[in-house]
């Protein structure tokens, strides 16, 4: 950290003017800045005022110390105080010319250490090894010092530790870290232990409170037997508040402490407990294949039938989260093979397969199996939680399939089971399926309401996973409603934590949706970065689904920069697996942005057929929302084919389906459409009126590109009526627009348009 503006006043050294300014909260912190010539002489004009050092020697050091501040200060101050600096008249200077600075910060440390007498420099190793900050009782607590209270005032006093109140802390972390790796690993076992000890003894009623230190001290010593039990402890304690990376580093030194223990109760159980928390918790974060490999080791010492279902299980939902559904059903298949009907985990599994087809879009096979996976939870009467997760997918299953009554009403009713169990998470997904039905009807701040609601449980119960799904929620509604500025901010405190955790599948997710905001603005570069951004991740961790959702993300930004050939590439490619994986959902997507490129190329043959096809899957599954989009596509179509009684049915269609769904943005769009098909019929109120609601609804959400092309429409329509002057505005302005947006295909058609009024 760097403080605030050096004063006149600082001739008392560095150090003690920013304890002074800190006392007087004069002082903010900020980022660091990586020191040049002109910093260091600002140091050095700080500690020793009027100093008449060479210029040579403050060159040289500016150019050795790394840009690091601590090298500086620290190295004067020995300098300081082994007589290499000396003053007179009032002023500081070298005594040898040729001074030799330390190659490193970590040799000026060094050269501080080496002044220490062998009492101190223990009693220093055994402190590092407590952490940065440590208690001072716990650093005596071994006799490595005749008088230890006197030796670390001798460490105070050399400038390497601060004491106050009982607790001390190293003056800079460097002191720490090269104080501990000097030490031999014999003693550094030696002294872990001996903390680890001292900690057992001082807490022994109440020792979940200093849990993490008992873990940590054992772990680094020879006492394997504890280090397992209080690493093990340990790792439930952090993942149970959701601090994921703290707890696969804590079950793995478990696992560890428990390979070198040579006879133990039931280590295969307890190998098989560790490897599947692990290969849970790396399903969170999206490490898929660190999640394969725990799971498939733990399949290896799994000794009942009961435990190999159960990780088969887990290995198929692993599966599904890649987006290999196929693969995922073969195992889950393989799992009812070895477990008993009827079991509370054959119902669990039953409830996985549904899974995988609900992703796939085939609702028809994923519903029969959540019923059966329902019935025989009820009649195993053991879980309650198994039930209410049931409902909520068929929740999901209703919602897909933009029935959102039905949708709503499974919700409840899981919403009713997780509040009598007292499941809080559950209570909390359950508010946000809830809010993601409002939010699908249109009743933003109804969603928002439920989505605020689910985030105050998941902040309540630590769970940072809900408290960035939640956060990413409340974006939407806020992208929904057009304020862009806002969806943006929850979007990168939602992408924050998910970074902070290792979620690599919900951070591409987040970075996609921080995409979907500059492309909706019309800020295409940025876009394509962040969907990019996102694509590499979900390539790295091998999600399919994702992959496929970023390549046509990636291919929408073509799209509208005009490079066609690219934009066909992406969406092929992105078809091409949603094809493989049988997403029907994604197939329906996909076909429509093929469709809407060939239009743009001209092949209005195969834009109908794409079209055609992707309304024939949304009427198929029931998603009215989604089927609006094909609509929109065929009236594009047909209009370019110059069937302008087709392109009206369909227009009307989307028109109609965008108002009964409370679709803002699929409503200004399909207007935009209507309204073009009533100019080239020439009915021009028509038009103009179509055109009015269009940029209505388009102004309030903020969908610039749709609003450029808006403005280019309507100069067509002032052309139509008569009214050049009109039209020359609306295009010059559409002009502008588009060539700051990089649409390349616009730009051309207005330069076109605007030539055809001279």
């Amino acid at each position: 950290m760097i403080v605030g503006t050096l004063r006149p006043e600082m001739g008392d050294g560095l150090q003690t003017t920013i304890e002074k300014m800190n006392q007087e909260g004069s002082f903010e912190l900020m980022p660091l800045i990586q020191l040049g010539s002109d910093s260091v002489s600002a140091l050095l004009e700080a500690m020793h005022p009027g100093h008449i050092f060479p210029e040579s020697f403050i060159e040289h050091l500016a150019s050795t110390c790394d840009g690091n501040p601590f090298f500086v200060i620290e190295l004067l101050r020995q300098m300081k105080e082994e007589g290499n600096i000396s003053t007179a008249e009032g002023k500081d200077f070298l005594i040898s010319q040729d001074y030799t600075i330390p190659g490193s910060v970590e040799e000026v440390v060094q050269r501080r250490l080496e002044s220490l007498d062998p009492e101190t420099m223990a009693l220093a190793e055994y402190a590092s090894c407590i952490g940065r900050t440590f208690e001072s009782l716990a650093v005596m607590s071994i006799k490595v010092a005749r008088d230890p209270a006197q030796a670390l005032q001798r460490l105070e006093s050399s400038g390497i530790i601060v004491l106050n109140n009982g607790s001390g802390e190293f003056c800079h972390a460097i002191f720490q870290d090269v104080i501990y790796d000097g030490i031999g690993e014999r003693w550094k076992s030696s002294y872990h232990l001996s903390l680890g000890e001292y900690y057992e003894g001082k807490y022994k009623i109440g020792t979940e409170e200093i849990l993490y230190h008992l873990a940590r001290h054992f772990s680094r010593s020879n006492e394997n037997e504890k280090a397992f039990d209080y690493c093990y402890r340990a790792g439930e304690k952090a993942e149970n508040v959701f601090a994921l990376e703290q707890a696969i580093s804590f079950y793995n030194d478990s696992l560890n402490s428990l390979s070198k223990i040579r006879s133990i109760d039931d280590s295969h159980g307890k190998r098989l407990s560790l490897l599947e928390r692990l290969g849970d918790i790396n399903i969170i974060t999206g490490d898929y294949d660190e999640s394969l490999g725990h799971f498939n080791a733990a399949l290896e010492v799994a000794d009942s039938n009961d435990n190999k279902a159960r990780i088969l299980r887990k290995i198929g939902n692993v599966h599904v989260g890649r987006g290999e559904f196929d693969t995922a059903l073969d195992i889950l298949a393989h799992a009812k093979e070895v477990i008993k009907e009827g079991t509370a985990e054959y119902g669990r599994i039953l409830l996985a397969e549904g899974n995988p087809h609900l992703r796939k879009g085939d609702f028809d096979k994923a519903m029969p199996l959540i019923l059966e996976a329902i019935k025989v939870s009820e009649n195993t009467g053991i879980s309650q939680k198994d039930i209410g997760n049931a409902l909520r997918s068929i929740g999901n299953i209703h919602w897909y399939k933009g029935d959102y009554d039905n949708s709503l009403k499974f919700y409840q009713r899981s919403q009713k089971i997780m509040e009598e169990i007292g499941d809080k998470h559950g209570i909390g997904s359950t508010l946000n399926n809830i809010g993601n039905v409002h939010h699908a009807i249109g009743n933003f701040d109804t969603s928002l309401e439920y989505f605020e609601l689910c985030l105050e449980i998941m902040e309540k119960i630590g769970s940072k996973i809900g408290i960035a799904a939640s956060l990413n929620n409340i974006g939407l509604v806020y992208y929904e409603m057009g304020e862009q500025t806002k969806s943006l901010e929850f979007y990168e405190r939602s992408l924050e934590i998910k970074e902070k955790i290792g979620d690599k599948q919900g951070t591409a997710l987040s970075l996609s949706n921080i995409g979907n905001v500059y492309y909706f603005t019309g800020e295409l570069a940025k876009a394509l970065k962040f969907y990019e951004s996102g694509l590499e991740i979900m390539e790295t961790i091998g999600d399919k689904w994702g992959i496929a959702l970023s390549l046509n993300n990636v291919g929408n930004v073509h799209h509208s920069m005009g490079n066609l050939d690219q934009a066909l590439k992406f969406y092929e490619g992105g078809s091409e697996i949603r094809e493989d994986i049988g997403d029907r959902h994604g197939i329906a997507r996909s076909l429509v942005s093929l469709g809407n490129v060939n239009c743009s190329i001209g092949d209005l043959a195969k834009s109908l057929k794409f079209h055609e096809r992707s309304l024939e899957i949304y009427l198929e599954v029931g998603d009215k929302l989604e089927s609006i989009y094909p609509y929109c596509g065929l009236a594009e179509a047909y209009l370019a084919l110059e069937n302008v009684q087709n392109s009206l049915e369909h227009a009307e269609k989307a028109v109609n389906l965008s108002v009964e769904t409370s679709a803002q943005q699929e409503e200004g769009k399909s207007r935009l459409i209507l309204g073009i098909v009533h100019r080239v019929m020439g009915d021009l109120n028509k038009a103009d009126e179509e055109f009015e609601k269009a940029k209505n609804i388009l102004s309030e959400i903020g969908y610039k590109r749709e609003l450029v092309k808006l403005f280019y429409e309507r100069a067509l329509l002032f052309k139509a009526k008569g009214e050049p002057a009109k039209a020359r505005e609306h295009l010059e302005k559409a002009l502008s627009e588009f060539q700051r947006m990089g649409m390349k295909l616009w730009v051309e058609k207005c330069e076109e348009a605007l030539e055809s009024l001279n």
